[in-house]
């Protein structure tokens, strides 16, 4: 029982404080966060190129849609010009069919 009074009536000594570990003459702890620093920097960049890929792409993707609907518009403009030339043609062949047959210039009729 006196050993146990001792014990606890003894001062408390400070422990050194744990002396860093080294590598090399690196410190371990500095080299862990470098390399810590070093990841996270290349997850940011990696991460900000496949965003600004994505976005590239979205962009691609929103000038080729457009250029098919301008596409689009000119397809249905020449449709509709094809569709009035037809019809022309045939206003046209309706006309020579009526007057006899084709004349040129003179008035004189063209044989076949």
């Amino acid at each position: 029982m006196l050993h146990s009074l001792i014990a606890v009536n003894a001062p408390l000594t400070e422990k050194p404080s744990p002396q860093s570990y080294s590598l090399n003459g690196v410190e371990v702890t500095t080299a862990m966060i470098a390399i810590g620093l070093a990841i996270v920097s290349w997850l940011r960049s990696e991460f900000k190129s496949k965003s600004a890929a994505a976005d590239a792409e979205a962009a691609l993707i929103k000038s080729l849609q457009q250029e098919l609907t301008d596409k689009d518009e000119e397809i249905d403009k020449q449709r509709i010009l094809i569709w009035k030339l037809e019809k022309e043609v045939r206003m046209l062949r309706q006309a020579m069919e009526y007057s006899g047959g084709p004349f040129q210039s003179s008035g004189e009729r063209i044989s076949n």
